[in-house]
């Protein structure tokens, strides 16, 4: 389904139209995303592991 995205275009299956390599790991006490585009990265993001536990207890 993705690669039919990329060759129609985000506007018909509402997906990206670059193909990204996205990762998602635990660094210590802190959530990290990452999005590369061949060798450059696009984003990143992070979030405290503490953050999520609260998020939850507050439900």
């Amino acid at each position: 389904m993705i690669l039919e995205a990329i060759a129609s275009g985000p506007e018909v299956a509402a997906y990206p139209k670059k193909l990204g390599k996205p990762r998602l790991f635990v660094d210590s006490d802190t959530l990290v995303g990452t999005l590369d585009h061949g060798s450059i990265r696009v984003a990143l993001a992070d979030l405290r592991v503490l953050e999520i536990y609260l998020a939850r207890e507050q439900g």
